[in-house]
């Protein structure tokens, strides 16, 4: 079944084919931006009013688990289309969808994927602030982008559940410009509840500190100054969620060992 946007970008069945044929993306990719249970590639395959070039997002399985229960869940590749056209609708920026693609066979899904607009010639918002020769005021502008995103999501009571760095695209050429994406995890409430907004937030490394004590430059510190108006409350609770995670990470390690 194809999901298609109103202006008509139709995939024919050979493409579909093509498109939903792992070995075939990675033979035509332009370049790979990831290959591991997921293929997200870049490609340039004509298709008809679809740009120049474009990324597909061809999805695996994580675990079985997740195979028995599709026949009665939305794929991974519809549920990003219906996320970026929600983000967009609430002027979050996205980038556009163009097509998705899902097969089912008594239900559970075989194949799915997603198409949406490429980001030419960008960094993650990780990259722009650990790197040492970015300015400053640099730095604290795309902080603040982030926050005005994060808080317009929130508001739209919508989570994204992998709110990292790496998933905050930064336009080279327009710095201003901040795309959010891998968005398949994300989920829509009818009431944003503060503990799923802040762990939200707590998956963002934008500081190695615990956010116990303040110190000067902290990007997590300029975040919530900028996210909502009760700094002190979502300190507060921030401070508590980091907290969590960490004895969760302390208590994965010693387990491992």
């Amino acid at each position: 079944m194809v999901y298609k946007p109103l202006d008509g970008l139709n995939l024919t069945n050979d493409q579909i084919a093509k498109l939903s044929a792992r070995d075939w993306v990675l033979e035509h990719a332009a370049y790979i931006y990831k290959d591991h249970t997921n293929l997200v590639a870049k490609l340039d395959y004509p298709i008809e009013n679809a740009p120049n070039k474009y990324v597909i997002k061809l999805f695996g399985w994580r675990n079985t688990l997740s195979k028995i229960l599709s026949p009665v869940m939305r794929s991974r590749a519809k549920k990003s289309w219906d996320t970026a056209h929600f983000l967009l609708s609430n002027d979050i920026p996205t980038p556009a969808p163009l097509a998705v693609y899902t097969s089912r066979r008594y239900g559970f899904v075989r194949k799915n994927f997603y198409l949406c607009e490429c980001i030419n010639d960008f960094n993650s918002a990780r990259a722009v602030l650990r790197r040492l020769d970015t300015p400053e005021p640099e730095k604290a502008k795309l902080v603040k982008i982030i926050a005005k995103i994060v808080r317009r999501m929130h508001k739209a009571n919508f989570v994204h559940n992998d709110l990292t760095l790496a998933n905050f695209l930064v336009e080279k050429i327009q710095p201003d410009r901040v795309y959010l994406v891998d968005l398949n995890r994300g989920v829509h409430y009818c009431y944003l509840r503060n503990y799923r907004r802040i762990m939200d937030v707590a998956k963002m490394d934008l500081c190695s500190c615990d956010f116990t004590e303040s110190h000067s430059g902290c990007y997590r510190d300029q975040f919530l100054r900028q996210y909502r108006d009760d700094y002190e409350r979502d300190r507060r609770l921030l401070r508590m969620a980091l907290q969590r995670k960490g004895w969760k990470k302390r208590w994965k390690n010693r387990i491992r060992k």
